[in-house]
């Protein structure tokens, strides 16, 4: 044999191997890719709604002293102002409740009552069905 010359072992060719392995190496490096780019988009999308969320409530709570309607009325508006996910984000009066906050508990109670002298908290219930 001379010198720069291959011994081939028992006929298998192994040209090729380092390109197969090198595409399986690229295909699970664009998965992981995607779905690191898919879970950044989700937790966008989640800190969007909790901003809108936000916004909404302290808006409703600013005005659940004079009338609860005028509270509702301002949540839809601020939060309709507010984008999620490249749209407007729009409540509807379900995801908007009045209620008791109990500071020693720590709990929230929905009260359905029309009269804002009788509830002293907002919740605003924040979530998306589409994508």
């Amino acid at each position: 044999m001379k010198d720069g010359q291959v011994q081939r072992t028992a006929g298998i060719s192994r040209r090729g191997q380092s390109l197969v392995l090198g595409m399986i190496c690229v295909m699970s490096l664009m998965a992981v890719i995607s779905l690191s780019v898919d879970f950044g988009r989700v937790q966008l999308v989640k800190t969007e709604l909790a901003r809108a969320a936000d916004a909404a409530g302290r808006s409703a709570a600013a005005q659940m002293g004079t009338s609860l309607s005028d509270a509702i009325t301002s949540a839809k508006t601020i939060a309709s102002a507010n984008p999620v996910d490249s749209g407007p984000f729009t409540l509807l009066n379900e995801d908007i409740q009045f209620g008791i906050w109990d500071t020693g508990t720590r709990v929230f109670t929905h009260v359905v009552t029309n009269n804002p002298a009788s509830v002293n908290a907002v919740r605003i219930i924040a979530k998306r069905i589409h994508s």
